[in-house]
């Protein structure tokens, strides 16, 4: 049995008087867990892929670093254009034992103002996010990689160490692209049997929707399909509204694509005007999900997930969500923040300090969800509660593992066969409610927990709810993470 998650209706067969509803992470309480603390960061750490490497007990972050030399020269040419505008980060490497606490190992391998005693890996190549693939292919890394003095063309790149990089082909994979690429997380789809990225179609940065989102696979990550365009802001949405970056994550049968969305002003200029204004030239994310990776729900009505911080705050105007990193009972999601908006002004800004004492600069963060915790079901009205009836699925496990929130309510649930009659023993009045909050809690019966006599046969779950409860999984057996 795949768990079932509730981001749409597809795997219930009814619900009455429960709702679907999307849940926000939480800021973690040691925000920002990473920031600028060398000269050669220059006010910049920018996460853009975090792993964590459980064999080495090790999580590992490359970020971007900035390169303000030179800064002038581009913000007086630019005027707005983005093709004109050069590399301005560097890629650095950072480790911990927690993914709290980071450390920048010297690497001396980038000189940078003269000097290699840094942690910096190389430049713009190295800025752009990498994926760890399963183990039986045949590299460890796989990146896209838009090199400077290559506009419009895209190679993928792959590694053993994530440190030391080489092409899968010596020409592009891929022509009439822009920047900002994704490969889908663990790069190997087995649903399909290909390697699959998410990659900026080209724009003239003048037209509008401007930036948008397209997908092109890949049998033996050398040979990629025709890119097709799969996301395009629509007439629901702010005008100036831009799709940024996408990344794209499998999980349980779902495609989950955390969208950085930039908020352009109504004339939809890009990176320069006189005076940004309001949520004019910030970034926050929201969340999509998908069935088959091509077609996509917006959750939260299109809200963003990840909002921009309170004002004031080391995070109140930009926000890019990358890496998305599950644990066992927990699911972290790191992410750059900034004071700073999408703005050559606000960019020479960084590592300054203002008249009243605020630093500008990027830092990292993590928001943090409960496993499963990305939708819920739940009681439309706590005093009258709900129900709901799963399709039918075949048991592969022997029991019923719910991932709930009922301390302020209650949970029952009742066994059915694929004829929609009640198991004998395993009724609702049977049921022994639920009233707690557990990731893994195990439906029991007045008679059993065990439900070995239905195994490899199809059954449905009619479930109840009461109160204030919350309902994010059900599964049949526990989770491997």
């Amino acid at each position: 049995m795949r768990a079932i998650l509730f981001f749409d209706d597809q795997d219930l067969e009814y619900r009455r008087g429960l709702d679907l509803r999307a849940v926000l992470p939480k800021r973690h309480p040691d925000n920002p867990v990473i920031r600028p603390q060398s000269d050669w960061e220059e006010g910049t750490v920018f996460p853009i892929t975090a792993l964590h490497d459980a064999d080495r007990g090790l999580w590992r972050m490359w970020y971007q670093v900035f390169k303000s030399y030179g800064m002038d020269a581009i913000a007086e040419a630019a005027r707005g254009a983005v093709e004109s505008v050069p590399p301005l980060y560097l890629g650095a490497y950072a480790e911990s034992t927690d993914g709290l606490d980071w450390h920048r190992p010297v690497l001396n391998l980038y000189e940078h103002r003269g000097s290699t005693e840094n942690s910096i890996i190389g430049g713009y190549e190295f800025c752009h996010p990498h994926v760890r693939l399963p183990p039986g292919h045949p590299w460890a890394y796989m990146r896209p990689c838009y090199p400077p003095g290559h506009r419009k063309h895209l190679y993928v790149e792959v590694s053993s160490d994530a440190l030391q990089w080489e092409k899968t082909t010596r020409e592009p994979v891929l022509t009439g692209v822009c920047d900002s690429h994704t490969i889908l997380a663990g790069g190997w789809d087995p649903a399909i049997d290909r390697y699959v990225g998410y990659f900026r179609p080209d724009w003239s940065g003048e037209t509008y929707p401007g930036r948008t989102v397209g997908r092109s696979t890949s049998p033996d990550g050398r040979q990629w399909s025709e890119l097709e365009t799969i996301l395009v802001p629509d007439d629901a949405d702010p005008v100036g509204t831009e799709f940024y970056q996408f990344f794209v994550s499998r999980y349980e049968g779902h495609y989950l694509g955390l969208m950085n969305v930039l908020h352009l002003d109504r004339q939809c200029r890009d990176l320069q005007q006189e005076a940004p204004l309001g949520k004019e030239q910030t970034m926050d994310v929201q969340l999509l999900t998908s069935r088959d990776g091509i077609h996509w729900d917006r959750h939260n009505n299109r809200e963003p997930v990840i909002p921009l911080g309170a004002d004031g705050s080391w995070d109140d105007r930009y926000l890019f969500a990358s890496s998305m990193v599950p644990l066992r009972d927990r699911i972290w999601v790191f992410y750059a923040g900034s004071n700073c908006r999408h703005h050559l002004g606000d960019m020479l800004k960084l590592g300054t300090v203002d008249e009243s004492g605020r630093k500008f600069e990027f830092c990292g963060g993590i928001v943090e969800y409960r496993l499963d915790g990305f939708a819920c079901l739940a009681p439309q009205f706590r005093d009258s509660g709900g129900q709901a009836s799963t399709v039918p699925f075949v048991l592969d496990g022997e029991r019923i593992i719910l991932n709930l929130n009922a301390t302020n309510g209650r949970v029952r649930v009742e066994a059915r066969d694929e004829g929609d009659q009640p198991l004998p023993g395993l009724g609702l009045d049977d049921c022994v409610p639920i009233v707690r909050d557990s990731t893994w809690a195990t439906v029991r019966w007045q008679t059993s927990a065990a439900l070995a006599p239905y195994r490899g046969r199809r059954i449905r779950l009619r479930i109840e709810m009461k109160g204030r409860s919350e309902l994010y999984a059900i599964r049949d057996r526990e989770p491997q993470v």
